[in-house]
């Protein structure tokens, strides 16, 4: 099963990829709800799916999951490996 979208968390800030890989949008992590939401319009139940590149905030980690879930996003099924790492020099 594929996601609509794809969000990959990179050095502090995050990328939005749209299905198929046409389009890839970078912002603050912060901003990745109300993007998809509101700019995008993605409706509730599509699906989304996520990569973290080292040195991500598990705090910002967390935060953007919750806000997905709670916007009606959800995950692509399946088996997923995910590691967070702190920022170095904290």
């Amino acid at each position: 099963m594929k996601s609509d979208v794809l969000v990959t968390f990179v050095n502090g800030e995050c990328e939005v990829e749209f299905a198929g890989g046409a389009r890839r949008q970078s912002m603050p992590c912060e901003e990745v709800v109300s993007f998809l939401t509101a700019t995008l319009k993605l409706p509730r139940g599509a699906l989304f799916d996520v990569v973290t590149i080292p040195d991500v905030s598990e705090a910002e980690y967390d935060a953007v999951m919750a806000g997905l879930k709670a916007a009606g996003y959800k995950r692509v099924p399946g088996i997923h490996v995910g590691f967070l790492t702190e920022p170095k020099g904290k």
